[in-house]
């Protein structure tokens, strides 16, 4: 039997509008906590049993409505923190979309050492992130998955498991969903992005 992963993105959170990264600990605006309720209607749906998170609150509390709504504890994992963007943390996002367009350029051609300015480089964040994914999925066989991730460690996830290839900048809309099968130890992409759940209420 395949493995399922539900790779989500963190629901919308009070500072949208600033590059956060690992620095910056925002928590959910009062409209991500209702992309979170339609998050966990997804994931109980879709026969989610294993929920991960990472270990900035925002991930937190989307997270903890899931696993309100399945009767199922979490776990966290830090080396599903966001990248740590460096300099541009804490920056707005129109004012510094020069400087990440030209890094996105970068790993949209591959070079995934390139790090954000004074921050993590994705190919970190890679090695990370899918060393724990892979020891979950392996401890999961045959389960559906839950993870909630974030932005930037989302497509690193995607990029380095060889789903996406040359566009690093493909969406990842608050409260989305990546779903990933996993069959004899090869990852496939199902969908991308899928906001299906939140456009339907």
């Amino acid at each position: 039997m395949n493995t399922i992963v539900f790779l989500a993105r963190h629901a919308k959170t009070t500072a949208d509008d600033i590059y956060l990264g690992k620095r910056i600990d925002s928590g959910l605006s009062a409209e991500g906590f209702q992309q979170a309720l339609l998050l966990a209607e997804r994931m109980e749906f879709e026969g989610v049993s294993a929920l991960f998170s990472s270990t900035l609150r925002r991930s937190i509390q989307t997270a903890e409505v899931t696993a309100r709504r399945l009767g199922i504890a979490f776990e966290k994992k830090k080396d599903f923190d966001e990248l740590d963007f460096g300099e541009l943390t804490g920056k707005n996002l129109s004012e510094a979309e020069n400087e990440y367009a030209g890094l996105a350029e970068q790993w949209s051609a591959g070079r995934y050492e390139v790090p954000w300015p004074g921050g993590e480089s994705p190919r970190q964040a890679m090695d990370r992130a899918i060393l724990v994914l892979q020891k979950i999925v392996e401890k999961n066989s045959g389960k559906a998955i839950g993870v909630v991730g974030h932005s930037q460690l989302n497509r690193c996830i995607l990029f380095g498991l060889g789903l996406v290839k040359g566009n690093w900048r493909f969406v990842q809309a608050p409260a989305c969903v990546n779903i990933i099968e996993f069959a004899s130890g090869k990852a496939r992409r199902a969908v991308l992005n899928d906001c299906s759940h939140l456009e339907s209420k």
